[in-house]
């Protein structure tokens, strides 16, 4: 009789000591797997950030050129510069038509938008349109106007707001804060942004 409880005593010590090995590997496998899992969302955020920050800075450093001729079709052309700004937008407008675009200040914030002076020497203020690239020639001085004024508001649109561009208001002046006037041509209060329906 105390063989037989002997040995149903062993079972039972045996049978426990399973259970105890049994429940310590499912303790291990659980953190290992709890571990796993944690350090595949760590990595699966590490790559996402990452590739939101190469898309970031992909879309910062992607600017375009929008020139038009008739102040409402516009082409777009790849920013080539190292550095941007407004002004070596605007400088890159005019290289690539041979139009002068030669600014009285630096380009300045405010309004909801941005403000453009534009020297006595520019295109715009002149009759004559020699210099001009064949690509993006114009015919006349109102012409010329209309290209000026829509291809430098499309590209410093873009430039500060390439998902929602028409937020951004652009107003032009000529030297000295005054009102961008071109005689016969153009008037443009300093108060009010420049849009194309000003031609109509």
């Amino acid at each position: 009789m105390m063989k037989f409880l002997n040995i149903r005593y062993m079972k039972k010590c045996a049978v426990v000591l399973l259970c105890i090995a049994f429940l310590a590997v499912l303790c291990s496998c659980g953190s290992n797997m709890n571990g796993t899992a944690v350090s595949s969302k760590a990595q699966t955020i590490t790559v996402e950030e990452s590739l939101e920050s190469v898309l970031i800075e992909d879309e910062q450093e992607t600017y375009y050129l929008f020139i038009t001729t008739d102040g409402m079709n516009f082409n777009r052309y790849p920013y080539e510069g190292e550095e941007v700004s407004p002004e070596k937008l605007i400088d890159a407008i005019a290289a690539k038509t041979g139009w002068d675009l030669t600014l009285a200040d630096t380009v300045t914030d405010g309004k909801g938008g941005m403000t453009v002076s534009f020297a006595k020497s520019c295109s715009i203020f002149s009759e004559h349109t020699d210099g001009q690239s064949e690509e993006f020639k114009v015919d006349d001085q109102k012409e010329m106007t209309a290209a000026v004024l829509g291809s430098v508001q499309k590209t410093l649109q873009y430039y500060a707001a390439p998902k929602d561009p028409d937020k951004v208001d652009i107003y032009f002046s000529g030297e000295n804060d005054e009102p961008l006037k071109i005689e016969g041509i153009l008037e443009l209060p300093l108060e009010q942004p420049y849009a194309y329906e000003y031609w109509h």
